[in-house]
């Protein structure tokens, strides 16, 4: 029996047709997001600029009520710039609590800093200033988005190069909006000062120490609930992973060996041709389990054996039972491929989240998630060890 995709286009199996499927809507929403991203390039820095401008001009003049407003829109500002920046590689220098950390401080610091400090700054500014200003700032952010996609484009898998790109320009950016606002920010203080305002200084920075404070014991109890939320998520995977295999009739639709041992360095009983039906022996070792075909027992690879799910039809093992997605190291070096179809070679101990199985012109690939894109693994599969 064979299968069509979304094109017409005739496959060996299910499995085979979705993936196609998948490639096709990848390739289509890559199209549609370069048009995006390219128009939001040409106009991005001057129409936030005008927006924020036009917005903060207007609100300055409704007195406490504008101040409010306008600290509202930090609660949105903030974070908005975070993830920018952190969409470009920012996270492959920190670990997943310092990520979440920094989420939450661009969440609640800027409205505090705002409300408490740079309100009367704005207002000296004017609108005309703020908005010139705000669209230079977004332009530093706006040249690092440009240079990280460039490079990344071009030159694939580097990450690094990227998050520092995006790095380097916020914070450039920052300074220089910094400079800009130091006279302002001295007219504001002077003008608190003739209002006997200038008094509440010592209170305005216990109120921003304590949101401070308030953002570091959200971060704790936050990696806290994570942890506990993992180990019991690795709980259970390990326990779907393990269950009700042993005995069932299964197939393959691509080319497997059959290893004396569950391992990509066991010996190679043979290869075992696609469409072959075989018996499970046992339960799951890592990405391996034990079979039997045609008289001969050993180990294979088990995201690529179709076994029936709850509703009667054939899917992978791994997808079946919600595997998808895990972390894995290679105990040898990989291959991989990207959608420009430039290959590199990962070495031992390189680590990566496995997204899904694919059975790709007639072989047995894994999709990764590896340095912010998602290549496949042409050579070396075999080699992945699972982190579960």
């Amino acid at each position: 029996m064979q299968y069509k995709d979304e094109h017409g286009n005739l496959h060996q199996s299910e499995q085979e047709a979705q993936n196609a499927n998948a490639k096709y809507r990848s390739e289509n929403f890559m199209g549609q997001s370069t048009g995006i991203f390219l128009w939001i390039i040409a106009i991005g820095p001057v129409l936030v600029g005008k927006i924020v401008g036009f917005l903060f001009g207007l609100l300055s003049h409704l007195g406490i009520v504008g101040k409010i407003l306008q600290t509202a829109i930090m609660f949105i500002a903030g974070p908005l710039i975070y993830l920018v920046i952190g969409s470009l590689g920012v996270g492959k220098f920190m670990g997943n609590i310092v990520t979440e950390t920094l989420l939450f401080a661009s969440i609640f610091l800027p409205p505090v800093w705002f409300f408490l400090w740079h309100y009367d700054t704005v207002k000296q500014m004017g609108a005309s200033v703020f908005s010139t200003l705000i669209t230079r700032l977004c332009s530093f952010l706006w040249l690092g988005a440009i240079g990280a996609f460039i490079i990344g484009f071009f030159k694939g898998h580097t990450e690094v190069v990227t998050g520092l790109l995006a790095t380097g320009a916020s914070i450039a950016g920052i300074i220089y909006y910094v400079i800009k606002t130091r006279p302002y920010a001295q007219m504001a203080r002077e003008a608190r000062k003739e209002t006997g305002k200038g008094s509440l200084l010592g209170l305005k920075a216990i109120i921003m120490l304590a949101a401070v404070g308030l953002v570091a014991v959200i971060s704790i109890a936050n990696g806290i609930k994570t942890g506990v939320e993992r180990a019991q998520t690795a709980s259970a995977r390990a326990a779907i992973a393990t269950a009700q295999l042993t005995g069932q009739t299964a197939q393959i639709f691509v080319p497997l060996n059959l290893r004396a041992e569950p391992s990509g360095n066991g010996r190679l009983i043979k290869t075992i041709e696609k469409n072959s039906t075989l018996t499970l022996k046992s339960e799951l070792s890592g990405i391996w389990v034990q079979i039997e075909h045609s008289g001969d027992v050993g180990w294979v690879m088990a995201p690529f054996i179709h076994a029936e799910n709850h509703m009667g039809r054939l899917d992978s093992i791994f997808k079946n039972r919600e595997i998808y997605p895990f972390q894995a190291t290679a105990s040898a070096p990989i291959t991989i491929i990207n959608h420009q179809n430039a290959t590199t070679v990962l070495e031992t101990g390189t680590l990566v989240t496995v997204d899904a199985n694919y059975e790709y012109d007639g072989a047995a690939q894994f999709l990764l998630h590896y340095n912010n894109s998602y290549p496949r693994v042409i050579e070396g599969a075999e080699f992945l060890v699972p982190l579960f």
